[in-house]
């Protein structure tokens, strides 16, 4: 291809600055070199590509626009398929509570919804000791506990197995606040309190002494 080449333009005598002392000129000494970029003689510029008015494409797919709805708002989440909402299960509450750091939140919410409760209330207390396990935050295990406690045992109410499990579940340094929460609410305290004291250390037991004679008497 042919390429054009820069070329460089002369000034006339009559455009020359005087040389002259005594005679100023604002008249240029030389026009400077004009610069071009080197284009092929048969360059056609390309045209722009556009899109016709009436279609709007959402992810590669073109969607016809009706003018008739143009003042209809459209929220994006109205053109993109949410997934089904997944069904209730203990499984699942742990998978969230395994993404999230706020599991007292998340726990509290679940137990304001009536297709959740059903599941809390079904807990038996390994699920019971498997969710305090799943509590990110370990100073938030005894609460987390405490306030699951009231709805769990399917009808039987909170029992010292219950407890049991939490205690085996929970980090070394929450086992006397969970006994200190939890044994209150054991509906078979008196019968049962002889397994937690198996399972707690010498220390714990000083430590729990008191929580156990309140609980018995």
């Amino acid at each position: 291809p042919q390429v054009q080449q820069a070329t460089r333009v002369d000034v006339s005598p009559a455009q020359r600055p005087i040389n002259n002392p005594g005679v100023s000129s604002n008249v240029p000494a030389s026009i400077p070199l004009a610069s071009a970029v080197p284009v092929p003689a048969n360059t056609v510029e390309a045209p722009i590509a556009t899109a016709p008015p009436d279609a709007i494409v959402l992810g590669g797919t073109a969607t016809s626009y009706d003018p008739n709805l143009a003042s209809t708002s459209t929220d994006i989440a109205d053109l993109i398929p949410m997934p089904p909402p997944r069904v209730p299960t203990k499984d699942v509450l742990m998978e969230e509570m395994t993404a999230s750091v706020n599991d007292f939140d998340i726990i509290s919410s679940k137990l304001c919804s009536n297709d959740w409760r059903p599941v809390i209330t079904a807990l038996s207390p390994a699920d019971y000791g498997a969710i305090i396990a799943h509590v990110s935050m370990e100073f938030d295990q005894p609460r987390v506990a405490e306030l699951l406690a009231p709805h769990v045992g399917a009808g039987d109410g909170f029992t010292c197995a219950n407890c049991l499990s939490a205690l085996e579940n929970a980090v070394q340094w929450n086992r006397t606040a969970m006994v200190e929460k939890l044994l209150p609410l054991c509906v078979d305290v008196r019968t049962g309190f002889t397994m937690l004291q198996d399972e707690l250390s010498p220390w714990e037991k000083t430590v729990t002494a008191r929580t156990f004679q309140v609980a018995l008497d």
